[in-house]
């Protein structure tokens, strides 16, 4: 076991446990198994979420849970307790909430004689940088938020996060433009990965039941079913051809609520999709079932609406199963235009879609497996892990990556 790393103090707005694992699961998930200490928190109970499953897993007091990795360190997931819980205003009981949890979580994991990263997914959590007395900060930008939308608290907490932060990692570049203080280039790029080989063995598990029951041509998505999702188009082309048949594999609606209802104008698009026959939603499926899912496609899609301007994390997932992928015409995929068909409008999309099922959709099953299989979360994990080690002095981890670095990643030279 690697005794000098740092403990890592992971915060993220996500619990850890979801049924598709995300970016956070698949990159700690490997540190830990390398030997880097790890906590996950989602940060204090709150009283206005106690619907959630982070409210219902909670104890009265604070605990962990141990997630073992297979190698040298488990991922310790912080479990707060139900005493002491936050309010919906900030003021002095919040921070006082935050204080009493940041002193669970360094006596609990026994980081005293480590020194400590305090690993940000979300600006939320900037207080925590001082109340853990982190030594590094590292700021991950996972999504391209537009901080002139957030409330002022946020944007000011986003703004002291960019400044203090000593490495501040970005899925892809157009999330890293606009950071206030530095330029183009001022953060490093991780795209999200894929685990390849967890996605290529679907291919030999059975078609799930419920998916073997809707006809062919299936045209396939995973993941959240959310205001990313461009349900106008969606619904003119299934209306167009009743032939195809449209599947989503997720949880739907916006936030905790899982529905529409404060959203009337997207709720009357949601509820025109359910009324389509060949439209099916089949909810939530544990994680090791979605490749089987993937492979029981014949097209995967990406049906975002045109102002979605993220990295999706299916994205490499798709291109494993080797399917052909047609998508919206987002930045983030524009350089794969050779594995993947971009579409404006019903009209491209049904287009897109037939040649796709005629065998003439861009690249070929194997090219697209080859570019994903460069793109693994090992390599991702071994390019994050090479920066944590230069970050922080410790002894420089022996993994390489075969990531193909941005010149964004390339011409980082970032300010503590």
């Amino acid at each position: 076991m690697q005794t000098d790393l740092p403990q890592i103090f992971a915060f993220a707005s996500n619990e850890w446990h979801t049924p598709w694992w995300m970016a956070r699961q698949h990159l700690f998930t490997r540190l830990a198994r390398r030997g880097w200490p790890v906590v996950y928190s989602t940060g204090p109970q709150s009283l206005w979420q106690r619907p959630s499953d982070k409210w219902r897993r909670g104890g009265l007091l604070h605990d962990f849970e141990r997630v073992e990795t297979g190698g040298d360190e488990a991922v310790l997931v912080d479990r707060p307790g139900r005493f002491l819980p936050l309010w919906r205003r900030e003021g002095a009981w919040n921070a006082f909430v935050s204080e009493r949890h940041a002193q669970h979580l360094s006596r609990d994991a026994a980081a005293r004689d480590r020194s400590c990263i305090a690993y940000l997914w979300n600006p939320r959590f900037w207080p925590y940088v001082r109340l853990l007395e982190a030594d590094y900060v590292v700021y991950h930008i996972h999504d391209a938020w537009t901080a002139e939308a957030w409330p002022n608290g946020l944007r000011r907490r986003h703004r002291k996060l960019v400044e203090r932060a000593d490495l501040i990692i970005a899925t892809a570049d157009n999330m890293s433009r606009d950071l206030p203080g530095i330029g183009p280039g001022g953060a490093r790029i991780l795209p999200h990965g894929v685990d390849f080989a967890v996605v290529e063995a679907g291919a030999m598990a059975p078609c799930p039941e419920d998916l073997a029951t809707i006809p062919r041509p299936r045209i396939g998505y995973t993941g959240r079913v959310n205001l990313k999702l461009d349900f106008p188009l969606i619904a003119e082309a299934a209306r167009r051809r009743a032939d195809l048949h449209w599947i989503f594999i997720g949880a739907t609606g916006i936030g905790t609520s899982y529905s529409f209802n404060a959203r009337p104008e997207v709720k009357a698009d949601w509820n025109l999709l359910n009324r389509l026959g060949n439209v099916h939603f089949l909810g939530v499926k544990d994680r090791r079932e979605i490749p089987a899912y993937l492979h029981g496609c014949d097209v995967l899609s990406l049906p975002f609406s045109s102002s979605y301007v993220g990295f999706p994390t299916k994205l490499y997932e798709y291109l494993a199963s080797g399917k052909p992928v047609v998508s919206w015409n987002g930045e983030n995929v524009r350089p794969l235009t050779h594995l993947i068909a971009l579409a404006d409008g019903a009209d491209e999309w049904l287009s897109a879609i037939d040649r796709a099922l005629a065998g003439r959709a861009p690249g070929s099953p194997q090219l697209r497996q080859l570019a994903a299989r460069a793109e693994d979360w090992d390599c991702r994990t071994s390019t994050l892990e090479n920066w944590l080690g230069a970050l922080t002095g410790s002894r420089r981890p022996q993994h390489s990556s075969s990531a193909s670095p941005t010149p964004a990643a390339l011409s980082l030279a970032h300010r503590r």
